[in-house]
C-alpha cells in the first residue's frame, strides 16, 4: 500500500537547503563593513578634532592670551615666552599668536664654529640645577627668542662646553643681531648683547683650562681705530688656593718677578719693599692671611688683600698678564646690569667662593662685579686701574670705568684676575698705555643703588654700609669716611 503523503509545508522544509554565500561575495561584504567603520571612525576622529581645536581656540583666546598680555604688562618676558610656546603647540599658526610673538621674542640667527653644536638656552641666573631649553643644532636661522636676558649653552662632542649670555631690556628692534665691528669699540655701552657671527667653540688644547675666549673688537674710533685679537680672560677671580702656590713657590724672594716698587715717584730698596707686603702676621702674603696661609675651608675664596705689585708678580710667576682696562671692559656689557647687579656680590657680608656665582658676564667670565675689586695693567695718573667693585662697595662702582686706587694700596676688598693676549707689539702697546681720566666730576660718597629682585623686578636696596675709600681718577673716594 501506497504510504500517505507528507503535507507539501512539511515537505517543502525538509527539502530546504541553506544558503551558502558565494566566495566572491565574501570580501566584498567585508570591505562594505570596513569601509563602514572607517567612515564612521574618521567622523568621530573628525568630530573629535573638531572639537578639542574648538576647546583650544576657547582655551587661547579666554586663558591664554590674556595671561601672556598680563606677563608682558608685568614685564615677566620668560613666563610669557613659555606660555606662547605652549599655546603654539596646541593653537598652532593662530592670529592671536602671531600678533603677540612680535611682543614677546626676537628673531635670532645663532651660528658656531665649527657648525653642529647643540644649543640650549635658560633664564640668565638661573638655579645650577635649572632645566634647559633645547633651541636646536647650529646653525639655527632665524628662530624665535624670548626678551630678557638669556643663558646659552653650546656642547659638541670633542670640545669644551661654552656658556655665553644674550639679549637685554630694549625692544625697539624686531631681530636681535651681531653689532658691526665699527660700534664693538662701545659695546660696553650698546643697549643689547647680540650673538657672536659665529660663537667660536675650543678644544682642551685651544683654550687654557678655567679661561674664557673673549672676542676681539675695535679699540678707538674712525682712522685711528686698532684691531684687538681674541683673548683669555680668567673664567674666575684667582683664589687663594692658586695663589698660595705662587708663595709657596718663593714669590716674595724672587725679585725677577716683581715691578719696580715706587711710593712718592721714587723706588724702595727691594728689602724695604718686601716688608710692605706681609699678612696680619708679618710673613708674605696677602694683608688678609695668617701665617703665610689664608683661613681653613677658603681656598676657592678669591684671594684679597693684595696690592698691584703683589697681582703683576703673580701673573709673571703663572706666564700670564693682568687685563688691560680695555680687555676688562670689553668682557663686560652695561646693558646686563638690571640681571647682573642682582646676581653680583654686593652689601657687605664679606666675598663668597667663586664657585658659588651666578653672576656671568656675556662671555663667561663670572663675579666681574662685586666680590673683590680687580687690578688691571693700566695706569691713570701714579694709580692703577681697578675695576668692578667689591663686596662692600656700593652698586654704582661697578659701572666706573675709571676707578683707581694707589698701586701699594692692600685693601681687604683688592684682587684680580688674570688674561692672555695674542696682539702684535704695537697694537699690545696701544691698549697698555695709561689712561685718560674720564670722570669730570666727584662722585658721590653715599648712594642707593637700584637692583633686581628678579628678572621683572625692579626694586630699590638700602646703602651699603661702611667700606674701606678707595680713590677714582676724579680725586674723590668710594666709601663713606
Amino acid at each position: 500500500a501506497e504510504l500517505p503523503s507528507p503535507p507539501r509545508e512539511n515537505r517543502d522544509a525538509d527539502s530546504a537547503v541553506p544558503a551558502v554565500p558565494s566566495p566572491e561575495l565574501v570580501p566584498r561584504r567585508m570591505g562594505i563593513y570596513l569601509a563602514a567603520a572607517g567612515l564612521l571612525g574618521a567622523a568621530a576622529t573628525g568630530l573629535y578634532t573638531v572639537l578639542s581645536r574648538d576647546t583650544d581656540v576657547r582655551w587661547l583666546r579666554d586663558d591664554a592670551v590674556p595671561r601672556i598680555e598680563a606677563y608682558l604688562d608685568a614685564a615677566d618676558w620668560e613666563s610669557a615666552y613659555a606660555l606662547a610656546k605652549a599655546a603654539d603647540a596646541r593653537v598652532p599658526d593662530s592670529p592671536e599668536l602671531a600678533e603677540l610673538w612680535p611682543r614677546t621674542t626676537w628673531r635670532v640667527t645663532i651660528a658656531s664654529e665649527p657648525p653642529g653644536a647643540s644649543v640650549l638656552r635658560r633664564p640668565y641666573a638661573a638655579a645650577p640645577d635649572a632645566a634647559w631649553e633645547t633651541l636646536g643644532v647650529t646653525p639655527l636661522e632665524d628662530i624665535r627668542f624670548p626678551w630678557g636676558l638669556s643663558e646659552l649653552r653650546f656642547e659638541l662632542a670633542g670640545y669644551r662646553t661654552l656658556d655665553r649670555a644674550i639679549g637685554g631690556g630694549h625692544f625697539n628692534w624686531r631681530e636681535l643681531t651681531t653689532a658691526p665691528p665699527q660700534l664693538l669699540a662701545g659695546m660696553n655701552d650698546s643697549l643689547l648683547v647680540g650673538p657672536d657671527k659665529a660663537f667660536k667653540l675650543d678644544t682642551a688644547a685651544s683654550l687654557p683650562r678655567d679661561m674664557v675666549r673673549v672676542p676681539g673688537w675695535i679699540l678707538g674710533a674712525g682712522p685711528n681705530g686698532v684691531a684687538l685679537r681674541d683673548y683669555f680672560l680668567g673664567r674666575h677671580e684667582v683664589t687663594n688656593e692658586e695663589y698660595k702656590t705662587f708663595v709657596d713657590a718663593g714669590g716674595y724672594e724672587r725679585p725677577e718677578l716683581w715691578d719696580p716698587i715706587v711710593e712718592h715717584g721714587a723706588a724702595l730698596p727691594w728689602e724695604v719693599a718686601m716688608r710692605r707686603f706681609v699678612d696680619r702676621t708679618r710673613q708674605p702674603g696677602p694683608s688678609t692671611w695668617e701665617a703665610g696661609d689664608y683661613a681653613e675651608g677658603e681656598g676657592d675664596m678669591p684671594v684679597s688683600g693684595v696690592s698691584w705689585y703683589e697681582a703683576a708678580a703673580y701673573a709673571r710667576y703663572a706666564g700670564v698678564e693682568l687685563p688691560t682696562a680695555h680687555h676688562w671692559q670689553n668682557a663686560l656689557a652695561n646693558s646686563m646690569f638690571p640681571w647682573l647687579l642682582s646676581a653680583s656680590n654686593f652689601g657687605g657680608k664679606g666675598p663668597r667662593s667663586v664657585h658659588e656665582s651666578l653672576a656671568m658676564s656675556h662671555v663667561g667670565a663670572y663675579d666681574m662685579t662685586g666680590n673683590v675689586r680687580e687690578w688691571t695693567a693700566s695706569a691713570i695718573g701714579d694709580q692703577r686701574v681697578i675695576l668692578g667693585g667689591s663686596w662692600n662697595d656700593a652698586y654704582y662702582i661697578a659701572g666706573v670705568a675709571d676707578s683707581s686706587a694707589p698701586p701699594l694700596d692692600r685693601s681687604p676688598s683688592n684682587g684680580f684676575r688674570i688674561a692672555i693676549t695674542h696682539d702684535e707689539p704695537n697694537v699690545a702697546a696701544r691698549a697698555r698705555a695709561p689712561l685718560h681720566p674720564r670722570t669730570r666730576r666727584r662722585c658721590p660718597t653715599r648712594f642707593t643703588p637700584p637692583t633686581v629682585a628678579s628678572s621683572t623686578t625692579i626694586a630699590r636696596r638700602s646703602t651699603p654700609p661702611s667700606r674701606p675709600r678707595t680713590s677714582h681718577a676724579c680725586g674723590c673716594a668710594s666709601g663713606s669716611a
